[in-house]
C-alpha cells in the first residue's frame, strides 16, 4: 500500500465505523484487541455482525501499528516530474543572466543613440565634443558610435555631409588609439571618407578643409605636407568665388602654417597678411603676423 494513499483510506474506514455507531480505540504500539459486550441469546444475526466488525477493527488496528513501525520515507515526485522541475530551474537560471545582458545592450544602444544626436546637434562646442567621445571610448562604445555614423552613410550614400561626419568620426578614433599602426588605419579611412564627399561635391568646404587639416598632421616622413598644401591652395582659390565667411580665415591660417613648416617663411607671412586684410578681427592671423614681423 502506498504511504500517500494510506491516510485517506484510514479516514474512509473511520467514517464508516462512526456511521455504524462503533468507537475505535487506537491504543499503544501493541496491537489492540477489540472490546465486545455480551450478546443476548436468540440474536444470531446481531452476533455475526458484531463479530465481523470486531475482526475489521482488529485488522485496522494491525495495519495502523504496521504503519507506525515502518520507517517513514519522504514523498517523492514521479521521475518525469523531477525532470521537468530540473529543466524549469535550469531555464530560469540561464534566462536571468541573459535578461540582464539584454538590458545592458539596450542601455548601451540608447547611450550611443543619445550621443549621436548630441554630436549632430549644435549645442556642443569643440571641447565638449572631445569630452563626449572620450566618455564613449572609456565605456567601450566608440566603435558602436562609429558604426552609427557608417549606418547614416549607408542610408543616404549621396549626401556629402554625412560622409564628412563619418570622416570626422574616424579622426576621433585616432585620438583614442594614439600613435601606432591603428592610427594610420583610421587616418586612411577618414581621408577616403572626405574623398567620397568631394566626389559628390568638389566644392564642399568642410570636406576639403578637414581633409587638408588631417593631412597636415601626418608624420613628415610620409610626405603628406605637400598634399595638405595643395588642398589648402585649392580651397583658397575656391573661396575667392564665394561670399566672405568668417570661417574662411582658417584656410589662410593653416596654409601659412604649412608654408612655415616647409621653410617657406615669406609665403607664410604673405598668406597670413592677406587673410588678416580680409578678416581683421581674426586674432590668430593677427598673432602670426605679429610674431613673424617681430
Amino acid at each position: 500500500m502506498k504511504p500517500l494513499l494510506l491516510p485517506a483510506l484510514l479516514c474512509s474506514l473511520a467514517a464508516g465505523a462512526v456511521g455504524a455507531g462503533i468507537a475505535l480505540s487506537l491504543g499503544p504500539r501493541s496491537a489492540p484487541v477489540a472490546q465486545t459486550r455480551a450478546v443476548e441469546p436468540g440474536a444470531p444475526e446481531l452476533s455475526r455482525e458484531v463479530a465481523r466488525l470486531a475482526a475489521s477493527q482488529a485488522e485496522l488496528a494491525a495495519a495502523l501499528e504496521e504503519l507506525r513501525q515502518a520507517p517513514r520515507e519522504p514523498a517523492r515526485l514521479p521521475s518525469e516530474d523531477v525532470g521537468a522541475a530540473v529543466e524549469r530551474y535550469l531555464a530560469a537560471r540561464e534566462a536571468a543572466p541573459g535578461a540582464a545582458a539584454e538590458a545592458a545592450v539596450d542601455d548601451d544602444a540608447q547611450r550611443v543613440e543619445e550621443a549621436l544626436a548630441r554630436l549632430l546637434g549644435d549645442e556642443l562646442d569643440d571641447d565638449e565634443v572631445q569630452v563626449l567621445w572620450a566618455e564613449l571610448g572609456k565605456a567601450g562604445l566608440s566603435d558602436e558610435l562609429v558604426a552609427a555614423f557608417e549606418a547614416r552613410v549607408q542610408r543616404d550614400p549621396n549626401d556629402p555631409d554625412v560622409r564628412v561626419e563619418l570622416g570626422q568620426a574616424y579622426l576621433q578614433k585616432i585620438f583614442e588609439v594614439g600613435n601606432g599602426p591603428m592610427a594610420g588605419v583610421w587616418a586612411m579611412k577618414a581621408d577616403a571618407a572626405f574623398d567620397a564627399a568631394l566626389a559628390l561635391d568638389e566644392r564642399h568646404w568642410d570636406a576639403r578643409f578637414t581633409k587638408a587639416v588631417s593631412l597636415s598632421f601626418w608624420p613628415p616622413a610620409l610626405g603628406k605636407q605637400n598634399a595638405a598644401i595643395e588642398q589648402f591652395e585649392l580651397l583658397l582659390a575656391q573661396q575667392q568665388d564665394e561670399p566672405k565667411s568668417e570661417h574662411f580665415a582658417q584656410t589662410y591660417l593653416f596654409l601659412g602654417n604649412m608654408y612655415q613648416q616647409t621653410g617657406q617663411v615669406e609665403k607664410a607671412l604673405a598668406t597670413w597678411q592677406e587673410g588678416l586684410a580680409l578678416y581683421p578681427a581674426d586674432a590668430e592671423l593677427a598673432s602670426q603676423v605679429e610674431l613673424t614681423n617681430g
